[in-house]
């Protein structure tokens, strides 16, 4: 999954001008969710093309601040994708 996000999000940019140069693993983790269908409590999968599009075709949902860290979030059709703007850095991603 990891080469995947290399290949296809290291290095993107955003609508909006952002370059993305890394990610956390957090980030990793919820890409690969803990279940690939609907169970009550349990974090669905995101696929990384999903990813991209909100990074390059969705909308600014909100900007806002954690410990000194700029961030932005960005909403497409299936995800809400975190990216620190400070860092260049995606944070986290979670389906809609």
């Amino acid at each position: 999954m990891a080469q995947e996000v290399e290949d296809k999000v290291i290095g993107l940019k955003t609508f909006d001008g952002i370059s993305i140069d890394s990610y956390t693993t957090h980030f990793i983790d919820c890409v690969i969710g803990q279940t690939s269908t609907q169970h009550k409590g349990m974090r669905m999968g995101v696929k990384v093309g999903d990813v991209c599009d909100a990074l390059k075709n969705g909308a600014v949902e909100k900007d806002y601040v954690i410990r000194d860290d700029y961030r932005r979030q960005y909403i497409g059709a299936s995800c809400s994708v975190a990216v620190s703007i400070s860092e260049q850095k995606i944070i986290q991603v979670n389906p809609v």
